[in-house]
């Protein structure tokens, strides 16, 4: 153990110290002026390459590459406009005959066209670089289905967001934009949506659903909730919405402990933020992997790329109410948006992390290494090392097939801290916006319209979830006694595939809009047809999620206390995005020194606090104020 921990000290030494460089402990007011001066043109940069926030969570829209589309020049966006108002005329002429040699079909009918063969071109986002779109068999199926021929331009995760802006700011549009949720960063932001709608770039599906809509109408007619968050202020439908009621990913910021090796010592579940440090402790100082050797025991451990694995997040609620995304929360008594990392909870937080990692409780690889390293530790040896972790899944062993040290691990509930808070945030689900967006370049936005809407039928969302009937999955059989999340009759079987296929190659996942209800997710087979997640080989990966959600609602701070989706003024989006990226980059970089303690909770919290100012925190937050005042009172 002290080897282990030693090497990591000089690993996390190496990045502190270059920190360190970039930020003096103590702040004085040249060192604020370099240092703002550096985050701001490191954010500067980092709006050329990064993605705008997508991930399940995220809430402010930050726009990474807003003022470099925004600069277009004005006979494109002039063009973008006419063309969208031309489109917008000729859409009920467009219901009955496409041009182009082909003829639309009745509402309804499939294929979408009598005769002719249309083709849509679609820029989209592809991660599996060895399975094409063109190869994918679902897309085959879809083609034959809908009569419509896509001619994919695809793109790689790393190069997505850079194409996607250039493309957008060039002009030289696709007809449809497939901004997937298939991986984080990739879908369109509030905040690009109003601006490249109100460009005339984005065509307004609102005209179009009255002729071309039979399912996307329906749902919105269902939930009328629902429409101020797939709209922008003005009312418009400018991007292709997606529903997604994901009960496990409202309360996504879990963690998770080794129930294994509690049993071994004799451990009940740690439900206090002492307790789970005592546990810590037990880890760390027993045999508790049962190996026979006390010291290879590593209590906590967690990455820095993975799905809400950041140590701020977890952690930090039993002190302050934050998501560890954006930590922008809301007072809903006041109707205020407050920032978490300077509250004083967050600084009781970081006095707790401190004292973790003091007591050699939190491997210092946890502020530099990312998830497959974490894993490999985890799998590595002839017993499992790591205690505990966060993480939306399990993320010390997930993806690994080489042993079953998952099922070593159960959900560790929220925690109460000292002064009696339990709580968990709840992120929004349901309705999500950002997936895609027909263009001003698009000859028949009918069509596009008619061909999207589809996806939001109970047929397309299988085929675009599980794949063709008979083949991933058959209607489930009750006499096998197979049933749902919650022990009643399940719908669907997904049928075991091997190793070898992906699902990029027979099914189009979140590449497209769907609309996955509450009861359509609840109703999947569970493994093995027992609700113990474990029973199967495999086990069952959302069966656990599933009742993991199940345990944190119980601790719910509410939805309203976490910032939906708000849409920034696209003239101040360029100077917020910058201010925002600055602000929550010193924050990672400050929680990491002080919770190793290259800074002092006590000494030098007021000249972080200062810093924040300095960095713009009340001007990042009266915008934010403002758009989140015109989101409530719509």
């Amino acid at each position: 153990m002290t080897g282990r921990t030693k090497g990591g000290t000089m690993m996390i030494g190496k990045v502190m110290g270059k920190m360190k460089d970039r930020t003096a402990g103590k702040m004085n007011g040249g060192t604020i002026g370099r240092l703002t001066a550096c985050l701001l043109i490191l954010a500067l940069a980092g709006m050329v390459v990064a993605g705008c926030s997508g991930a399940q969570g995220a809430t402010t829209t930050t726009a990474a590459a807003g003022a470099a589309t925004t600069a277009g020049s004005a006979e494109t966006t002039a063009a973008a406009a006419e063309t969208t108002a031309a489109a917008a005329t000729t859409t009920t002429k467009a219901a009955t005959s496409g041009g182009d040699g082909y003829t639309l079909n009745t509402l309804g009918e499939y294929p979408l066209v009598t005769e002719g063969s249309p083709s849509i071109s679609s820029l989209v986002p592809w991660s599996d670089a060895d399975h094409a779109p063109e190869d994918n068999t679902g897309f085959h199926w879809l083609e034959e289905k809908t009569g419509v021929h896509i001619n994919w331009q695809a793109v790689p995760p790393d190069g997505w967001t850079e194409k996607r802006n250039i493309t957008i700011a060039s002009g030289n549009l696709p007809d449809y934009i497939a901004a997937t949720a298939n991986f984080g960063n990739a879908a369109f932001t509030s905040t690009e949506i109003l601006q490249y709608g109100s460009q005339g770039i984005f065509v307004d599906l609102k005209p179009l659903l009255a002729e071309n809509s039979i399912h996307l109408k329906q749902i919105l007619a269902d939930h009328p909730e629902w429409d101020m968050l797939i709209t922008t202020k003005d009312g418009k439908l400018y991007a292709t919405p997606d529903f997604n009621v994901c009960y496990h990913c409202k309360f996504s910021l879990r963690a998770w402990i080794n129930t294994d090796w509690l049993t071994r010592l004799n451990l009940e579940m740690p439900s206090t933020t002492e307790e789970f440090k005592q546990t810590l402790i037990a880890f760390k100082e027993q045999d508790a992997n049962g190996n026979g050797d006390p010291n290879d025991e590593i209590p906590f451990s967690t990455s820095i790329d993975g799905w809400n694995t950041m140590i701020n997040g977890f952690l930090m609620n039993p002190f302050v109410l934050t998501n560890g995304v954006d930590a922008v929360m809301v007072d809903t008594d006041k109707k205020q948006v407050y920032f978490s990392p300077v509250q004083d909870g967050y600084r009781e937080g970081l006095r707790y992390l401190n004292d973790l990692y003091t007591n050699g409780l939190i491997a210092p690889e946890s502020f530099t290494q990312n998830g497959d390293t974490l894993k490999q530790t985890n799998e590595a040896g002839d017993a499992s090392k790591v205690g505990s972790t966060v993480g939306g899944t399990e993320a010390s062993t997930l993806g690994f097939a080489v042993s079953q040290r998952f099922k070593e691990y159960s959900v560790l509930p929220p925690l109460e801290g000292p002064t009696g808070i339990r709580q968990s945030p709840e992120f929004l689900s349901g309705a999500g916006i950002g997936l895609g967006a027909i263009t001003s370049a698009a000859k028949d936005p009918a069509l596009i319209m008619r061909w999207l809407d589809f996806f939001y039928s109970e047929e397309g969302t299988i085929m675009g979830d599980l794949g063709e009937e008979g083949v991933y999955w058959r209607p489930c059989i009750p006499e096998n006694g197979e049933i749902d999340f919650r022990g009643n009759p399940a719908k669907f079987f997904r049928i075991p595939q091997p190793p070898e296929i992906t699902s990029y190659m027979y099914k189009w996942g979140q590449t497209l809009p769907s609309n996955r209800s509450k009861e359509y997710r609840e109703s999947m087979s569970v493994s093995g047809n027992s609700l113990d997640w474990r029973a199967a080989p495999e086990g069952d990966l959302e069966l656990n999620l599933f009742q993991a959600a199940e345990v944190y609602e119980t601790y719910s701070a509410g939805e309203d206390k976490t910032l939906p989706s708000i849409a920034i003024d696209p003239e101040k989006i360029s100077d917020y995005t910058l201010v925002k990226t600055s602000i929550n980059d010193y924050v990672k970089e400050s929680t990491a020194r002080f919770v190793v303690g290259e800074l002092s909770v006590d000494k030098d919290w007021e000249s972080y606090v200062q810093m924040m100012d300095q960095l713009g925190l009340a001007d990042y937050l009266a915008i934010t104020q403002t758009a989140y005042d015109e989101f409530i009172s719509r």
